[in-house]
């Protein structure tokens, strides 16, 4: 590998670092705006911190958040949570590379809250073998993360039904994410009574 190409490695993964370290210290000099989602999510984590690092630092080491080259692994996603040997949230480069390039620092923002969704439901001893568990969480995570978010607050009906569909973002994220972890999900649906209990939690 040349220095050129060496320099560019270093140089994506200092930038890629450094605003995940920002993100994460909660300092009011952000260069970028955080989102309400995020702080959320940190509120509800309550006195457990998030040490970002590397995917390299050992098991002993505090980094509990961390880029991983997904593609690599033959992992299509955006993130994943693993709970062992301890809980770390692995965040795909591929996807934060462009996200970052191109300024759009809330849809990064809403991945890493959607795994902080899951962080949240691990300690409320969800059991993600439990595939209505698993729907749950998923739900969850993509309504509490902004990735499903209702655009209309006016109260005219149609335009409440053109842009405001929350449920259905939330039940097609849940669904895909499921079937991306295990093909034995590619047929399963939920009940509405699962929905509307995922809804209340």
């Amino acid at each position: 590998m040349s220095d050129i190409e060496d320099s560019k490695i270093l140089s994506e993964y200092s930038s890629r670092d450094k605003w995940l370290r920002e993100l994460f210290s909660f300092s009011n000099s952000t260069s970028f705006s955080v989102s309400p989602y995020f702080c959320f999510a940190m509120d509800q984590i309550g006195d457990e911190v998030i040490y970002p690092g590397s995917c390299f630092d050992d098991v002993t080491e505090k980094t509990n958040i961390c880029f991983l080259q997904c593609r690599k692994l033959g992992f299509g996603g955006n993130a994943f949570i693993r709970d062992n040997p301890k809980r770390i949230i692995f965040l795909c480069q591929e996807t934060f590379d462009y996200f970052l390039k191109n300024g759009e620092y809330q849809e990064a923002q809403n991945i890493i809250t959607h795994e902080l969704i899951h962080w949240i439901d691990l300690n409320r001893n969800f059991d993600f073998l439990d595939q209505d568990k698993l729907f749950c969480s998923e739900f969850r995570a993509r309504i509490l993360s902004g990735q499903c978010p209702d655009y209309y607050t006016g109260s005219n009906t149609l335009l409440n039904r053109i842009f405001n569909n929350y449920e259905q973002c939330a039940l097609d994220g849940a669904l895909s994410s499921m079937k991306s972890v295990d093909s034995k999900f590619k047929n399963w649906k939920p009940s509405q009574d699962l929905i509307e209990k995922c809804k209340n939690d």
